[in-house]
């Protein structure tokens, strides 16, 4: 078993909205549980740029100061040093795979991996490292659930009235509870 943290990589359009929101979600339950995990966001539009305002403030309803955060264009080397990459959408995770194949096993979206590993049978126990976790999501994943159309892209907020952040944000917060209680099962 590695000493090092487990690393989670989120990834959006431009990393200004749904990628820093899923990004403060799942720090925040990690630091709260006190788990071996970093994350870390990015996307492919922008670098350093601030969260979205509108982002920002339904995160600010939620506790959550995003105010900080800056986007980073993801790189090969970002998605090779992740034990997990998680995308907003499934063409997030086309791209990614093209850029670095070896790593499709790693690659999901953020939605289908949470049902996923929420749906896992056996569950993970709590003896199982989140890498096995992995692995066994990937295993039972075909290869059309990047490639195909589905259900577990979370659209793009951005520009979008609130109650459509709020509605993301909500999205988002399930997709945090199932994710964590998925890698990291007590």
């Amino acid at each position: 078993m590695s000493s090092r943290p487990f690393r989670l990589l989120v990834v959006c359009t431009a990393n200004i909205c749904r990628s820093p929101m899923l990004e403060a979600m799942v720090s925040a339950l990690v630091e709260e549980r006190g788990l071996p995990m970093t994350v870390s966001s990015g996307g492919f539009l922008f670098d350093g740029e601030p969260a979205s305002p509108t982002a920002g403030e339904v995160m600010a309803e939620r506790g959550f100061d995003i105010s900080g955060h800056r986007s980073r264009i993801v790189s090969e080397e970002m998605v090779a040093q992740s034990d997990l990459i998680l995308t907003m959408e499934r063409a997030h995770a086309r791209k990614l795979v093209v850029l670095r194949p070896e790593a499709t096993a790693r690659i999901h979206t953020a939605a289908g991996f949470a049902a996923s590993v929420s749906g896992l049978v056996p569950p993970p126990g709590p003896h199982e490292s989140p890498h096995g976790i992995v692995d066994r999501v990937a295993e039972l994943r075909s290869s059309s659930r990047l490639l195909g159309s589905g259900n577990d892209d979370i659209a793009d907020p951005h520009g979008r009235p609130r109650r459509v952040h709020r509605d993301t944000a909500d999205r988002l917060q399930v997709i945090t509870d199932e994710l964590v209680a998925g890698l990291f099962p007590v």
